[in-house]
């Protein structure tokens, strides 16, 4: 369960038809994110489409639910 006190940051990021960029653009948030001891949690919204954008999202990540 998320705890939204212990965070300082929450990224919300709607996506649709990103299969191909979403994984770049992720890990170059994690980079400029965690190199300042900030403490977040990106939330990935996909819409459900078949575009392949959930699942190169869920190949890398830790689904909440």
């Amino acid at each position: 369960m998320l705890n939204a006190d212990a965070l300082d940051l929450m990224v919300v990021m709607p996506v649709y038809n990103e299969a191909e960029s979403i994984g770049a653009v992720l890990v170059e948030w994690i980079r400029e994110l965690g190199s300042d001891e900030i403490r977040f949690k990106i939330l990935v919204l996909d819409d459900g489409y078949n575009d392949g954008t959930g699942a190169a999202v869920s190949s890398d990540a830790h689904p909440m639910r």
